[in-house]
């Protein structure tokens, strides 16, 4: 599972309070979740520059760590919004705010039904708090409860952008549909975007992002890179990268993936498993001699499997599949992510995940 929440774009929702005028999570395209995010007109630019000693202050803190997790070299951001949530008491006016930013903690290390726990009780304090319902319903879709995901999409209308809400339709309809549904699917979505697009740039990203997804789930890769290239100019989440990746490599251009990703995780201060996988995986189609790529995913798939850490279950199946090729491994971390979520994407890894183990035994 790619985390477009995570990944990941931005959405602006309408808000009660300064403090809560964060974008709510975006409906995982693929295995990526977004993370919420201050309107970056009014955000702080440096962490730096929000003082420490009010509750209000942390609570600012911690939505500017989530907001900036998303991008690259950022993960850690998330545990250090979690040390910080743990000093604010969850009561009174701010209850919903912290449980909310709980929420988001636990889906990034993959604790979905605890999230939607959370989530719930967030509703119920504060009703309108769209936000919480957008993360309700990507979490659902991952767990496969597609039309349970659809009414909380449908429970946006009126709330959010149309677009925003079309986009969370139209993607359940496609994790839960055939090829022939996915790919309606994609054109109505591209139909609604042309005809009612967001004047955000952060939101014209995400619905970009669906789209190339859906186009990924029924293998049109070129029509999946001609939705991305507009947007690979500005600075964008993770998820993005990792499907700008997949695409590139489907398409047989590793160079395409090395020339890009090379720099971004190099200057990074925490290099994400994802994309160091990526460009290991083009790295092994170009055939490197020195694959310096190789060896830094090769250490960091060992510490997961060390840590038993399930939530890296997908890129660690797809370790298995591509770089070192053991196919009975990568079936059984495919079921292992199979556990956890139920997208499109979790479900071709599983089915050529067994497919390559069972040509592997012959």
């Amino acid at each position: 599972m790619r985390l477009i929440l995570t990944a990941i774009c931005t959405i602006l929702l309408s808000a009660s309070n300064a403090y809560s005028q964060e974008p709510p999570e975006f409906v995982p395209a693929n295995n990526s979740f977004v993370i919420a995010s201050f309107d970056p007109k009014q955000a702080p630019q440096h962490i730096d520059e929000i003082p420490e000693q009010q509750s209000d202050d942390t609570l600012a803190r911690i939505a500017f760590l989530l907001n900036n997790a998303k991008y690259v070299g950022n993960s850690q951001f998330y545990d250090k919004a979690n040390s910080l949530l743990d000093t604010v008491e969850a009561t009174g006016a701010k209850a919903a705010q912290v449980m909310y930013y709980q929420a988001i903690i636990k889906q990034h290390f993959h604790e979905f039904d605890d999230s939607l726990a959370i989530l719930d009780k967030v509703i119920v304090i504060d009703p309108n708090n769209n936000n919480a319902r957008l993360l309700k319903a990507n979490l659902l879709a991952i767990k496969g409860h597609f039309a349970k995901a659809k009414q909380a999409c449908s429970s946006l209308v009126g709330a959010a952008e149309p677009i925003v809400v079309a986009a969370c339709k139209l993607n359940t309809d496609a994790q839960a549909g055939s090829d022939e549904q996915i790919e309606k699917a994609l054109a109505a979505l591209t139909k609604f975007n042309e005809r009612f697009p967001s004047s955000s740039p952060e939101t014209a990203s995400y619905i970009a992002e669906i789209q190339a997804s859906m186009a990924v789930y029924i293998k049109q890769y070129s029509q999946a890179n001609d939705i991305l290239t507009p947007f690979t100019h500005t600075k964008q989440t993770v998820s993005f990268w990792v499907l700008y990746s997949d695409v590139h490599l489907a398409l047989g251009e590793p160079n395409k993936v090395l020339s890009t990703l090379s720099s971004i995780v190099d200057l990074s201060e925490t290099k994400d498993d994802a994309l160091l996988l990526r460009l290991a995986m083009a790295e092994k189609v170009r055939n490197v001699n020195s694959a310096k790529w190789e060896e830094q995913i090769r250490q960091r798939v060992k510490l997961r499997i060390l840590r038993q850490d399930e939530e890296h279950a997908f890129d660690i199946a797809l370790y298995y599949m591509h770089i070192e090729k053991q196919m009975d491994k990568a079936y059984e971390w495919a079921k292992i992510n199979w556990q956890q979520a139920k997208l499109q994407e979790d479900s071709a890894l599983l089915s050529k995940a067994k497919q390559l183990a069972m040509d592997e035994s012959q």
